[in-house]
């Protein structure tokens, strides 16, 4: 088992609406108690503002391709 404070999902930034995976009810992200963002959202921060808010917490990348290795 890993614990994480943050959870990125990366499934495409280029496009108007985040694409967000389909989850079995009661395991996504509504179960996560951490933060969830996607990568559409974190692309809008500003470098300062993405900095304070993974600054000392676990974050996990979930996906793969451009999206997820620009972030990681």
């Amino acid at each position: 088992w890993f614990s994480f404070e943050f959870l990125v999902i990366c499934t495409g930034k280029y496009g108007d609406i985040p694409a967000i995976p389909k989850f079995p009810q009661n395991k996504g992200p509504e179960i996560f108690k951490g933060k969830v963002l996607h990568t559409l959202d974190y692309c809008k921060l500003s470098e300062d503002e993405s900095t304070q808010l993974l600054k000392g917490k676990k974050v996990v990348i979930f996906g793969y391709k451009k999206s997820a290795i620009d972030l990681a």
